[in-house]
C-alpha cells in the first residue's frame, strides 16, 4: 500500500510517484494511525431480495455503468457517489468497475481486510519469525494489533515494521561479522520493541496499560553504530507503547544527531507521534476526544511537516492525511469534483476511498455541534448524497434543499434530475409541507427513459400517488413498466417494483403472482458442501439457478391487510405460493378460534392434525365440542401443547409479532408497509381493521390460556390431558415475552399464572410423571 510506513529500520526508499502526487496519500493510514474500530457482534443482515445498502456484486457493472434503477437513500455512500456520476454523464466502463474493488462501503486496495490482521503472512509477521529463528533465537509470540481503553484496537506495528526489521538485521549481521555478539545484541533490542505492538494480558476496555519494555541498556564496549540503533529502537519502543510524548523527545533528539543514520527520520517521526496522541486521546467521557489540545497536536505537526516536505517525500505525502483531520469539509469539496467526472484510474480510485472516509467525518452526529452534516457540504455531491440519507428528521431540511438545488439547476439537465431524484425519494403524501408541488411532478413526469434515474422517478411518483390512496390508478403505469421496462432492469430493481404491483394489484390473482422474488445475491442458496467441493478442486463454483422465495412485504400484507373471510380460501389455491402455506393453514385456524369463528376452525381442524401424531386426537376432540365454552377449553389445551401456533399478528407499525408481544424490527424499511392492497373491497378492509383491532388488544400467549387453564384443572378432570397441559404451560412461562409498557410508564404486575400452575400441579397430581419432571416456575414468587 502506498502510503508512509509506520516504523522504518532502515533508511527507506521514496515512497512512489502515486503516493507523492495523491492528495490525499496516506490518509488510509487512518488505519495504522490509527483507525479504532469497536469489537462487535456479527450479526449483520440484508434483505435478500432487495439490499438495503449495497449493489450486489452482479449488478455492479451495470449499476456503475448507468442502470441505476431505484437508487434507495439507504445504500452505503459508495453506491450514492457512483449513481451521481453515472447521472451526471460519466459512466464508469467494466474496467474501471472492476478496478474500484468495491467491498462493501469501502472501495480499493486500502478497504481494510480485517482478517489479514490477524494472518502472520500478511502482517509480516511470519517472515519476521523466521529470520530470528535463523538467527538462533528463541521462539516469540508477536502480534500487530493493540487494545485500547475505549474497547476498540489498532495496527500499532504495520507490515512495514516487519519488512523492515528483517533488512536491517540482514545489514547489521554483514557489518558485525567479526563481532556476531552485537548483531545478536541488536535482535534483543529488536525484540524489546515489537514487544510493545501487543502486550500480552491488555484487555479491551483496560484503562491501564503496561509500561513500556525498553531494549537493555548496552555495555560500555559497544559500537557506535549499535548506540546509534539502540537509541532509534528506544524511541520506537515507547512509541509502540503508547508513550507519545516521551517517544517524541527521543525522536527529536535523534534529529539533532549528525551521526545517527536515523537523523532524517528524527523530525519527521517526532510528528507521527504527535498524530498517534491525537487520533488515539480519549476524552472524559471515554471516548475519541475531539478538543482544542487534540487540534493543536494536529495543526503543530502539520507545521513541522510542511517543513520538511520539499525535501523529504514521506512529509509531504502524510500532509494530505493532516489536512483531512484539520479541514475535512474543504478536503471532500477538493476531492469530490473531480470524482464526478475524471476517468477512474488508480489515483481515482484512491481518492475515492479518502473521500468515503471523510464523509463519515463529516455526518452530523448528537453533541458534536462542529458537524454541520453532510447537506452544509460546500460541493453538490456530498450536499446531494446528505439529502438523500436524510433520516424523518431530516426530512424537512433534505426537501427544501433539493428543492433549492433544483430550482437553481437548468430544466432538464443531470444536476436538475438528480436533485428531482433526492425530492422524490424524501417526498411523502402526507402532510402538505413534505408533498411534491405540481410543478415538480411534471418535472419528473417530463424526464426521458434515457435518463439513469427514469426508473427511480418513475417508481417514487408511482409510490406517491400508491401511498396517497390511489392504488388502483397505479396499477396501469406499474404493470406496463415491469412487462416493457425501458431500461434493463437487475433482480433488486424488479424486485422493489414487484412490492408496488403487490399493492396496486386488481385482483387476488394478481396479488399472489406478485409475491415470487428471485434473490438478488445469485450465490444465495448454494449448498455449503458444493461450495467446499468446487473450492477443494480448485475447480469455479458453477452459477447458482435462481433461488425463488418471498420477501417480508408479502406475508406482511397478507396477515395484517386481509380478513379471516379472505385467508380462509387461500390455502386450496393452486397459486398460493407453497412457502406460506402451513403457516397460513396455522395462522387461520388461530385466528379463527380468537375470533370466535368455530365453523371455520372446525372446517381446517383435520387438516391442521395431519401430520401430528401424539396431538391429533386433541383436533378430533375439539371438533366434537358442541358450545363455544367446551370449543374454547379444547382450543387452549392444544395451543399449550402446540407452542408454534400463533394468529401471524402484524403490528400497526408494520413489524411481525409473536402472540401478545411487542413488535420486533421498525417497519420503516417498506414504506408502503401499511398500504392494503387495491383489489380489497372497502367492506373487506373495513372486516380486517376489526380483526386487527381484537388481534392486537391480545395479552401474551400465556396471559391469555391461563384463565381457561387453570379454571378447568382445578376442577382435577379425570383426564390425562390436564397434568400434562399443566406441565407444558409452565414449562412455556420460561421464556415467555412481557408485553409492551404502557404509555404510562409503570410495568404491570409481575404475572403469578406459573407459580399457580405449578402449585396446582403438584397439588393434585403430586405423583405424575408431570409433576416430577416439573421441577420450577418461572416467575410469580
Amino acid at each position: 500500500m502506498d502510503r508512509p510506513a509506520e516504523h522504518p529500520l532502515a533508511p527507506r526508499r521514496a515512497l512512489s510517484t502515486l503516493a507523492r502526487t495523491l492528495a490525499l496519500a496516506g490518509l488510509s493510514s487512518l488505519i495504522a494511525l490509527p483507525a479504532a474500530r469497536a469489537s462487535g457482534g456479527d450479526g449483520y443482515e440484508e434483505n435478500a431480495y432487495a439490499p438495503e445498502h449495497h449493489v450486489t456484486e452482479a449488478a455492479l457493472p451495470g449499476y456503475a455503468a448507468g442502470r441505476l434503477g431505484v437508487v434507495p437513500g439507504s445504500y452505503w455512500r459508495v453506491y450514492l457517489a457512483l449513481a451521481w456520476r453515472a447521472a451526471q454523464g460519466h459512466p464508469l466502463s467494466a474496467a474501471e468497475t472492476t478496478a474500484l474493488n468495491v467491498d462493501g462501503w469501502h472501495v480499493g486496495p486500502t478497504a481494510p481486510d480485517w482478517q489479514a490482521r490477524h494472518d502472520e503472512d500478511a502482517t509480516g509477521i511470519a517472515a519476521w519469525l523466521a529470520t530470528r529463528a535463523q538467527a538462533g533465537a528463541a521462539p516469540v509470540k508477536i502480534e500487530a494489533e493493540r487494545a485500547t481503553p475505549d474497547y476498540s484496537f489498532f495496527l500499532n506495528c504495520p507490515k512495514d515494521a516487519f519488512d523492515r526489521a528483517r533488512q536491517t538485521l540482514a545489514e547489521r549481521q554483514r557489518q558485525s561479522v567479526a563481532a556476531p555478539q552485537w548483531a545478536a545484541r541488536w535482535l534483543a533490542q529488536q525484540d524489546a520493541v515489537f514487544a510493545n505492538c501487543s502486550p500480552p494480558g491488555v484487555q479491551f476496555g483496560q484503562a491501564t496499560q503496561p509500561p513500556a519494555v525498553l531494549p537493555p541498556a548496552l555495555p560500555a564496549e559497544a559500537p557506535a553504530w549499535l548506540r546509534a540503533d539502540h537509541a532509534y529502537q528506544s524511541a520506537a519502543a515507547l512509541f509502540y507503547a503508547g508513550q507519545y510524548e516521551a517517544a517524541r523527545q527521543r525522536f527529536l533528539a535523534i534529529a539533532l544527531d549528525g551521526s545517527s543514520p536515523w537523523q532524517p527520520w528524527g523530525r519527521y517521526l517526532a510528528a507521527r507521534c504527535l498524530l498517534r496522541q491525537a487520533t488515539l486521546a480519549l476524552g472524559p467521557d471515554g471516548q475519541p476526544e475531539r478538543s482544542e489540545r487534540t487540534r493543536q497536536w494536529l495543526s503543530t505537526a502539520r507545521d513541522e511537516l510542511s517543513a520538511q516536505a520539499p525535501k523529504f517525500a514521506p512529509a509531504a505525502a502524510l500532509l494530505g492525511w493532516v489536512d483531512a483531520r484539520l479541514r475535512p469539509a474543504e478536503k471532500a469539496a477538493e476531492l469530490a469534483g473531480p470524482l464526478s467526472q475524471a476517468p477512474m484510474d488508480a489515483a481515482q480510485v484512491r481518492a475515492l476511498s479518502d473521500y468515503l472516509v471523510l464523509l463519515d467525518s463529516l455526518e452530523q452526529q448528537p453533541g458534536l455541534e462542529n458537524r454541520p452534516g453532510l447537506m452544509q457540504a460546500g460541493d453538490p455531491m456530498t450536499r446531494w448524497i446528505g439529502a438523500m440519507q436524510a433520516g424523518d428528521e431530516q426530512r424537512p431540511a433534505a426537501l427544501a434543499l433539493a428543492r433549492r438545488e433544483a430550482q437553481a439547476a437548468p430544466a432538464g439537465s443531470p444536476a436538475a434530475v438528480l436533485w428531482l431524484a433526492a425530492l422524490l425519494a424524501q417526498a411523502q403524501p402526507r402532510p402538505a409541507a413534505l408533498q411534491l408541488s405540481e410543478t415538480e411532478r411534471r418535472a419528473a413526469e417530463a424526464v426521458p427513459a434515457s435518463s439513469p434515474l427514469y426508473l427511480h422517478l418513475r417508481y417514487h411518483l408511482l409510490r406517491l400517488q400508491i401511498e396517497g390512496g390511489q392504488a388502483a390508478a397505479a396499477d396501469a403505469e406499474v404493470s406496463r413498466l415491469l412487462a416493457h421496462p425501458p431500461q434493463p432492469m437487475d433482480t433488486a430493481t424488479r424486485n422493489r417494483w414487484l412490492a408496488l404491483k403487490l399493492v396496486t394489484a386488481p385482483t387476488l390473482e394478481a396479488f399472489l403472482a406478485a409475491a415470487p422474488r428471485q434473490m438478488a445475491e445469485t450465490g444465495a442458496g448454494t449448498p455449503i458442501a458444493r461450495e467446499d467441493a468446487a473450492s477443494a478442486t480448485g475447480a469455479a463454483t458453477p452459477p447458482a439457478a435462481p433461488v425463488m422465495g418471498l420477501d417480508e412485504d408479502f406475508p406482511r400484507r397478507l396477515y395484517r391487510a386481509l380478513p379471516l373471510s379472505l385467508l380462509k380460501t387461500l390455502p386450496t389455491r393452486p397459486d398460493l405460493p407453497a412457502a406460506v402455506k402451513t403457516g397460513l393453514i396455522e395462522a387461520v385456524w388461530t385466528r379463527a378460534v380468537l375470533l370466535g369463528d368455530w365453523a371455520t376452525a372446525d372446517t381446517w381442524a383435520p387438516t391442521l392434525a395431519q401430520g401430528r401424531g401424539t396431538t391429533a386426537h386433541l383436533y378430533t376432540r375439539f371438533v366434537q365440542a358442541t358450545t363455544p365454552e367446551a370449543k374454547r377449553l379444547a382450543a387452549t389445551v392444544i395451543f399449550v401443547n402446540t407452542p408454534e401456533l400463533h394468529p401471524h399478528r402484524v403490528d400497526p407499525q408494520g413489524n411481525d409479532t409473536e402472540w401478545g408481544c411487542q413488535g420486533w424490527g421498525t417497519g420503516a424499511q417498506d414504506a408502503l408497509a401499511l398500504t392494503p392492497p387495491a383489489f380489497l373491497s372497502p367492506a373487506q378492509q373495513a372486516e380486517a381493521r376489526r380483526e386487527q383491532a381484537l388481534l392486537d388488544a391480545l395479552p401474551n400467549r400465556n396471559a391469555y390460556l391461563a384463565p381457561t387453564l387453570l379454571a378447568w384443572a382445578q376442577g382435577k378432570p379425570a383426564d390425562p390431558e390436564a397434568p400434562k397441559a399443566l406441565h407444558f404451560f409452565v414449562a412455556s412461562t420460561r421464556n415467555e415475552c412481557r408485553p409492551p409498557v404502557p404509555a404510562n410508564g409503570q410495568p404491570a404486575p409481575e404475572p403469578t399464572y406459573s407459580r399457580d400452575a405449578f402449585r396446582l400441579l403438584h397439588k393434585l397430581w403430586p405423583d405424575s410423571d408431570w409433576a416430577r419432571t416439573t421441577r420450577y416456575h418461572y416467575g410469580g414468587r
